[in-house]
């Protein structure tokens, strides 16, 4: 308790004071007292209490129970009701109300004592949980991930604006829907665990095709979690759009394979080693030349067949966009290569050697 400001609503005025005075031992502050319900919704407006003890029967248009309404909806302040007797059907419209206590007359002061603590008590964790889940649901709003809060079964219980945006449907529509109704056949046949029945299984993480309400399926990555709501266990899918990295690593397949194509019909010998001259890459002519795919080896040794690096390697003095052209006799043979080397910098700040060898003998 810490001096917390009370309100009181009362039309018997020795009961109003006595109350107040009883408060004010208690330790409370008083927030005045009123008489009528008109009144207390001007004095709880003005004085913002902590919270408002209300007569459920006073004189005037309006009774204890619809000033106790109007307070609570539009000012957030709990209410306890007072009473020397209710009707049913009072008893009704003030359960209504969500009412934080009930106090019968005549009380001890323990009693109420009691009863306010409880109420604030209450009111107090309200305002937390509340303050908890706008701070969330913000978190969840600002995303650019689609949230889907689901069953086990795949209901969909909640979702965010971004998965909104992303399939084309309303909330309202959402929450009606199963996960079946937004997962393409093809993912659910091949990851069940989308639909439903996360339980088991724990966190999933998955690629998917999803159905916008217009009918286009694109894909996207699928993260559930499981989280414990109120004592029972549901799933949380994060739906993050991968139209735009799909389409990226299709062109880069594209222009892979293109590359390939471009090294493997160069009539000689490619290969690539790194500053520590293991080989890095070797193109087929090379490999069928070597017997095998030397990747990781010396190119020294395999190609040059030499036991320490080549007396006429000058890959430590390659520049950038500067080509070394030299002449290459293979003691194996005797064939005649023509050998140029070029530097490649590398996107983690290394450096490679691209050397291609083309056959000169005879010429």
């Amino acid at each position: 308790m810490a001096g917390e400001k009370i309100l009181v609503v009362e039309d018997e005025s020795i009961i109003a004071l006595n109350l107040k005075n009883m408060l004010i031992g208690l330790g409370y502050n008083s927030a005045g007292i009123v008489s009528s319900g008109e009144s207390a919704i001007k004095k709880a407006t003005e004085t913002k209490p902590d919270l408002v003890l209300m007569d459920i029967f006073l004189n005037g248009k309006m009774d204890g129970v619809e000033a106790a309404e109007n307070i609570y909806k539009n000012l957030d302040i709990p209410v306890v009701y007072l009473t020397a007797y209710a009707d049913e059907k009072t008893l009704q419209r003030a359960k209504a109300t969500v009412p934080y206590g009930y106090l019968l007359k005549p009380f001890e002061e323990n009693e109420l004592y009691i009863t306010i603590e409880i109420a604030l008590y209450k009111h107090k964790m309200e305002l937390k949980l509340k303050e908890s889940e706008e701070k969330y649901r913000t978190l969840a709003e600002a995303s650019t991930d689609g949230i889907f809060l689901k069953s086990f079964e795949g209901d969909i219980l909640d979702c965010n604006i971004m998965a909104c945006k992303m399939l084309g449907y309303t909330k309202e529509e959402l929450t009606k829907f199963n996960m079946s109704d937004i997962i393409a056949p093809e993912s659910a046949k091949k990851y069940p665990v989308l639909i439903s029945d996360n339980k088991g299984l724990g966190n999933t993480f998955v690629e998917s095709l999803v159905k916008k309400k217009n009918g286009l399926v694109f894909p996207v990555e699928v993260n559930t979690q499981i989280v414990n709501i109120n004592g029972k266990q549901m799933a949380i899918s994060y739906f993050r759009d991968i139209t735009e990295r799909k389409w990226m690593e299709e062109r880069l397949k594209e222009t892979m394979a293109r590359h390939a194509a471009i090294v493997e019909a160069f009539d000689g010998l490619i290969y690539i080693c790194s500053q520590n001259n293991d080989i890095e890459f070797m193109n087929q002519r090379l490999t069928e030349r070597i017997g095998y795919n030397a990747t990781g080896e010396k190119c020294y040794r395999v190609i040059f067949n030499q036991e320490t690096i080549c007396p006429w390697c000058r890959a430590n003095q390659l520049s950038k966009d500067v080509s070394i052209n030299g002449e290459f006799k293979d003691p194996r043979d005797g064939r005649d290569y023509r050998v140029i080397s070029k530097r490649i910098d590398n996107p983690d700040g290394t450096m490679s050697t691209l050397v291609m060898l083309h056959e000169i003998t005879g010429l």
